[in-house]
């Protein structure tokens, strides 16, 4: 119980304190946008703390499973970016990573269905079952 609480107090830290330090790095990229030095790194950053934002808030506040799936592809979208563009070229023409990038929104659809399936419809059936 200590840990969960210890846990719980760590993440509302970091929900009182990222948006301060999301100021600050777009402030500092702002200013180096405008003396025309290029930034790309701190701009991943504020994306990346962003998205961290995000799914903290997510945990905090228990969204369950399927909330966080828009997050999951999200990431999984930026990351191919920056490893295509930056660290390696995938060997792939722009349609093969369009459906990379479908195949991926292809799972998470699949994904929603599952659960949608699995939970809901489950939910729904024990209520009906609750009131007769």
């Amino acid at each position: 119980m200590e840990t969960r609480n210890l846990k719980h107090k760590s993440y509302l830290l970091l929900l009182k304190y990222l948006p301060h330090l999301i100021v600050v790095l777009c402030m500092v990229y702002t200013l180096l946008q405008f003396v025309n030095i290029d930034a790309i790194i701190i701009g991943y950053i504020i994306t990346y703390i962003l998205i961290g934002y995000v799914y903290i808030c997510s945990i905090i506040f228990k969204f369950c499973y399927v909330h966080r799936l828009p997050i999951y592809y999200y990431i999984f979208n930026e990351l191919t970016s920056v490893i295509d563009t930056y660290i390696i070229q995938i060997p792939v023409s722009e349609k093969g990573l369009l459906g990379i990038h479908l195949l991926a929104i292809g799972i998470i659809i699949i994904l929603y269905t599952r659960y949608y399936i699995k939970y809901v419809r489950s939910h729904k059936r024990n209520i009906e079952i609750d009131v007769k």
